[in-house]
């Protein structure tokens, strides 16, 4: 530390960083040492600091060295996280001796440098003063009185949480009651010149929290406070809420419970006045929720009208995200969800992001999704565009086809659209953890699942690019994806295995379509595979062409010894040799042979290497 310091007095903000990351490690009370203790066991060592003449004088130093860097500009906010670090309690109680000793450095410090009308300064006090009672030292009202402003006591309203009154045995209900009326007996007195001070504070409550979780809670509980105001007083509401929105929206709430209410007491017709009126960020967004909660008897052709083209000038953050209440406008325009589709298609266009709206289209919770055939009925390349948009996603809701079965019901041409889709975006889908992961087992329950999957076997063969690939590609998908254990059951796993065996016989001779549906074969259990190196060894005995097959998986996983795993494979190249007993497939049973010599090998080195290990 002493040598660090030497730097960091030196004025390089670097150096000074550096002793302040440093510094807060060291002003930890809990350590922790990692080692192997032998090649297989990891070795843990936790240990507490002992309260020392000499650590004290250590800590004493590090304190006055830390401080001293407050006086720099840029380092003031990072030397008060230092102390917020301090604070957090750790898994095991600190060393209150240790505790205390620091007390009489870091409690005159805070109270020198920090200012009572700062709501920041006043909850890093707080929290200081909390973790010094709780490890043995005094309750410090004083301190506590002068510094608790009137944001410090909205945050004590608004950012209470189930969790700090846990140890009155109160029930979640009777929380959010006793939360509810202390809010309500809060703000009771509040004028609209109040709330738009309250506002403020809640402004400067926000820009000091540090997670994520705690900003959710904060938002929730404004909202909460508008709620009350208007069960309260209506009028009131009104006037508080369009002086929020001349704010500027500046906490971003989720308004849609407080558009609701608008729209209850006032009329859809004078709260699209009120958002429209004002110049805000979310102005659209605000909007929206508007037009999503209009009573069915208020709808007409220019609510519709005004419906579309916000939607086309819409920004991403402002877009709803879903379709149902869409339903309610069909009356209107039964092409209402396809125009509006449309219209975010045209924005994917421009920013694949849009997608993302798309997804709830076909979220099969939705209300729309059951009934899109009607919705899209003189629509299906608007829906077909869309599905292919939102099928390039990451998460997708479609893992069970009931969506692409649909569309192959309403079009079966479907399926060569969506390979040539698939063919597009081979080499994505190939290097991305995000490709293709749809159980297609419906595929082959369908009437016409041999039409189907002919189709996806020509349309992979036909492609310009590399067969191989391809057909790995897309049988991969038709039956492996999605599907537990890697492979089909009763009816389907029948009409697979008839499927695969009537290609063997027609394309036997097509050494790439051999390839490629055997990197496809090699994934079964061997059971299973060897009726189709039977049945590829009676149409096809060039040994060049068997070389070149795929007849178990290319990579392999276990747990503990690999000899169980190396032992299955030797079984099943064993159970191959039987289908080549003939004069003409004595080269396929020395390569089988030779398969086999290999495996016997690694069997034995595995087994050296386990009994080496134990």
């Amino acid at each position: 530390m002493d040598e660090l310091w030497r730097f960091a007095e030196g004025g390089e903000p670097i150096f000074a960083r550096v002793f302040m990351a440093v510094a807060a490690h060291f002003l930890g009370m809990h350590f922790e040492n990692t080692g192997m203790k032998d090649d297989r066991t990891f070795h843990f060592t936790n240990f507490s600091l002992p309260a020392t003449p000499e650590l004290s004088i250590l800590r004493e130093a590090i304190w006055t060295r830390l401080f001293s860097l407050y006086e720099e500009e840029g380092l003031q906010s990072s030397v008060l996280d230092t102390i917020r670090q301090y604070c957090v309690d750790s898994v095991r109680p600190p060393n209150k001796e240790v505790v205390r000793g620091d007390a009489l450095h870091v409690r005159p410090f805070l109270e020198s440098v920090l200012n009572p009308s700062s709501y920041s300064d006043c909850t890093l006090m707080h929290e200081y003063l909390d973790f010094l009672e709780t490890h043995g030292g005094d309750a410090h009202n004083r301190l506590r009185g002068r510094f608790r402003n009137e944001t410090f006591a909205l945050a004590e309203v608004l950012m209470l949480t189930w969790g700090d009154r846990m140890a009155s045995d109160e029930s979640l209900d009777a929380f959010e009651e006793h939360k509810r009326n202390r809010l309500e007996s809060y703000t009771d007195a509040y004028s609209a010149d109040d709330y738009e001070v309250f506002f403020e504070r809640c402004c400067e409550i926000r820009d000091a929290l540090a997670d994520g979780h705690s900003d959710f809670l904060l938002r929730q509980e404004v909202v909460n406070a508008l709620l009350v105001l208007a069960g309260r007083d209506t009028a009131l509401y009104g006037d508080v809420l369009g002086r929020y929105l001349r704010l500027g929206d500046p906490l971003q709430l989720d308004g849609r419970a407080l558009v609701m209410k608008l729209l209850d007491v006032q009329g859809y017709k004078k709260v699209i006045r009120l958002f429209q009126d004002p110049e805000y960020p979310a102005k659209k967004r605000w909007l929206f929720w508007a037009y999503e909660g209009i009573k069915p008897d208020d709808l007409d052709e220019a609510v519709l009208r005004q419906l579309c083209e916000l939607y086309g000038a819409a920004e991403l953050s402002e877009l709803p995200h879903g379709f149902d209440y869409l339903l309610e406008y069909c009356f209107l325009d039964e092409r209402v969800v396809a125009k509006v589709v449309g219209i975010v298609v045209e924005k994917v266009n421009l920013d694949l992001r849009y997608a993302y709206i798309l997804e709830m289209l076909f979220n099969p919770f939705t209300a729309v999704v059951k009934r899109l055939p009607e919705l899209f009925a003189d629509d299906l390349d608007v829906l077909k565009l869309a599905y292919f948009l939102v099928d390039g996603m990451r998460d997708h809701h479609d893992q069970k086809g009931e969506v692409f079965n649909l569309l192959l019901t309403l079009d079966p041409e479907f399926i060569s659209e969506y390979l040539a889709w698939m063919h597009e975006h081979a080499e994505r889908l190939r290097m991305s953890n995000s490709g293709d992961h749809r159980d297609y087992s419906f595929i082959w329950l369908r009437p016409d699942y041999q039409w189907m999957m002919d189709r996806v076997l020509a349309d992979a063969i036909r492609s310009e690019q590399n067969h191989v690939a391809l057909l790995d590609l897309t049988l991969r998908a038709f039956f492996l994806h999605g599907i537990k254990d890697g492979e089909s059951k009763g009816e389907a796993r029948e009409r697979q295995d008839d499927f695969l065996l009537k290609v063997i016989d027609e394309r036997s001779g097509n050494v790439e379509v051999m390839i490629g549906l055997f990197r496809v074969i090699a994934h079964f259990q061997p059971e299973r595979r060897i009726e189709f190196v039977r049945r590829f060894l009676l149409r096809n005995k060039d040994v060049e062409v068997f070389r070149r097959l795929s007849l178990e998986p290319h990579t392999w996983s276990w747990s503990g010894s690999m000899v169980p795993v190396l032992h299955r494979r030797l079984s099943f190249f064993e159970s191959l040799k039987p289908l080549m007993n003939s004069v003409e497939l004595l080269p396929h049973k020395q390569l089988v042979e030779q398969d086999i010599r290999e495996l016997r090998v690694k069997i034995e080195r595995e087994k050296k290497i386990d009994f080496i290990g134990e």
